[in-house]
Formats: structure tokens, C-alpha cells, sequence
């Protein structure tokens, strides 16, 4: 894997995302987002190469537009390249900081990849490198985005703990970050929320996922996050409400209604969102009838 010096502190941290350069870089960037994949290789075509971190802006684009077109070896030769080029305009005075940024974001995606590839060991080096570089040179977007993707990489080799771990840490950064901070947060929530509950710390996901649906909720009210937001929280309280059957009935019984409540209100906004919510609304349709049996099986 390649390497860069990651000792040295750069102050004070950037602010901000890390957006490619000139009127092309950004066009290609909004194409690719629209999924307009024909526009965004002509753009991407005439970036330019004048230098080193132009060029490696330019590799770095054709990166991204490779995996839109799910070319994943192609994707990744272009990642390292742009790294490789990035690492060389961080020995130019002005573009080092651009550069080291750009050399983070890289070996992010080529993590991402390794990780949808299911080589999870080779994700969780190359992400450590781009956080390390990140911690150094990078915004709290940056350590945002790369903490987040060290949390997935920890749950995928099952290290729950330090997955929750990541994603705390993530939601710190969110805190700070200028761009969509609330959405961020939002985000770091959910993630933390899943954790806990894959660590069977029901009553803590439930607090987690209900502080995601209060985000969710001032980021963009009734958006289909909010009503996702709002079945994860019903899912919460349901596995809640389980771990109290045995020794806690009546208390089981109280938060089985707030699940059901819950569920029964996200059901509801989801058919609402046609096509779009219909996956998760058939979800949210087996999570109530399990919330039924479960009391049933209290009433019995």
C-alpha cells in the first residue's frame, strides 16, 4: 500500500469540503451526482493537466466516474494514481495541503473498494492511512467521512466495540463540521444506533436512534430519512421491549407500545412515498406483525 509521512501537523485544520478544481472539475462533480455519466466524462476529459495536482484531480475525477460505472479495477488504478500524483504536489509549498487532502481522499476510495470487494483487511489499512492523513491535514468533513468508513469496516470483521468506537468518534467530528453538520450528526447517530444494537445495548441504541430521528427531523422534515429514521427507532424499542419480557412484563408492555406507535407512524409515511419507500415500508410491515406476537405472547 503506499505510504505518506503522516507525522507532521498542518494548522490551522481547513474548513470545508475538499471540492476538485477549476469550472470542469466542478461540472464533472455535479454530473456525476445527477448520474449524467456521458457529461461528466467530458468534463472529466477536459480537466486540466497543467500540473501535478491537476493532474491528479483529473485521475481522481475519472476515478469517480469509473466506479459510477461500477468499473471497480478501474476506479482503483485511477485512485492510486491520483495519490501517487498528489503525493508529488505535496513537495510544491502551495498545493501541500490540497495535496495531502487529495492523498486522504484517495486511499478512501481505494478502502471503500477493497471493502465492497469483501477484502476487509486491505479496507481497514488503507482507511487507517487516509485517517491518519486526515487527522493531519484534513477538515472535519474529512475525519468525518473516513472515521464513518473505519466504523463499517470494523462491524464488517465484527469488532462491534470498536465500531461504536468509530462512530462516536465520527459523531465529534460532526459536531464541528461547517457543511450539513446536523445531517452529519444525523448519520453518526443512525450508525451508532445500529451498533449498540448489534451489541445488544438496547436501551442505549434506542437513545441513539431516537437522537437520529430528532436530527433527521431539523435537517429535512419529511424527507423519507425521517420516516427510516423513524422504523429504526421502532426496531430499537422492540428489541427493547424483548429484553425486558422475562423479569420487567409490564415495563416490556409500555415500551412495546412506543414501538408499535412508532412503527405504525413510519408504516404510514412510507406508503406515502410510493416506489421510493416501498422496501422499507414491506420492512416496517414484518417488524409490526412481529410486534403482534411479542403481545400476544405478553397477554397470555
Amino acid at each position: 500500500m503506499p505510504t505518506i509521512d503522516s507525522t507532521r501537523q498542518t494548522t490551522p485544520r481547513p474548513s470545508g469540503l475538499l471540492e476538485p478544481p477549476g469550472e470542469r472539475g466542478v461540472s464533472a462533480a455535479a454530473a456525476l451526482v445527477k448520474g449524467r455519466l456521458a457529461d461528466a466524462g467530458k468534463y472529466v476529459q477536459a480537466m486540466s493537466e497543467i500540473g501535478a495536482l491537476e493532474r491528479a484531480w483529473k485521475l481522481a475525477m475519472a476515478g469517480r466516474l469509473a466506479v459510477a460505472r461500477a468499473e471497480w479495477g478501474e476506479a482503483e488504478s485511477s485512485f492510486l494514481q491520483a495519490f501517487a500524483l498528489a503525493h508529488v504536489a505535496c513537495g510544491d509549498s502551495p498545493d501541500s495541503a490540497d495535496g495531502e487532502r487529495l492523498c486522504s481522499h484517495m486511499l478512501s476510495r481505494v478502502g471503500w473498494i477493497h471493502r465492497r470487494r469483501e477484502h476487509a483487511a486491505q479496507a481497514l489499512r488503507f482507511h487507517k492511512a487516509a485517517y491518519d492523513l486526515a487527522e493531519r491535514s484534513g477538515s472535519f468533513e474529512d475525519l468525518w467521512e473516513v472515521a464513518t468508513e473505519l466504523g463499517f469496516d470494523a462491524e464488517v470483521v465484527g469488532d462491534y466495540a470498536k465500531s461504536r468506537e468509530w462512530h462516536l468518534r465520527a459523531l465529534g467530528f460532526a459536531e464541528q463540521c461547517e457543511v450539513e453538520p446536523v445531517r452529519r450528526q444525523a448519520a453518526a447517530c443512525t450508525n451508532l444506533s445500529q451498533m449498540l444494537l448489534r451489541e445488544g445495548a438496547t436501551a442505549d441504541a434506542a437513545a441513539a436512534a431516537s437522537r437520529a430521528l430528532d436530527l433527521w427531523r431539523k435537517f429535512d422534515t419529511g424527507a423519507i430519512a425521517v420516516s427510516k429514521a423513524e422504523h429504526r427507532l421502532g426496531v430499537c424499542w422492540l428489541r427493547h421491549a424483548e429484553t425486558l419480557l422475562g423479569e420487567q412484563p409490564e415495563a416490556a408492555r409500555g415500551v412495546l407500545d412506543d414501538a408499535t406507535r412508532c412503527l405504525a407512524a413510519a408504516h404510514e409515511a412510507l406508503l406515502a412515498f410510493g416506489p421510493d419507500g416501498a422496501v422499507d415500508a414491506e420492512s416496517c410491515t414484518e417488524t409490526i406483525d412481529f410486534a403482534a406476537r411479542l403481545r400476544m405472547s405478553l397477554d397470555t
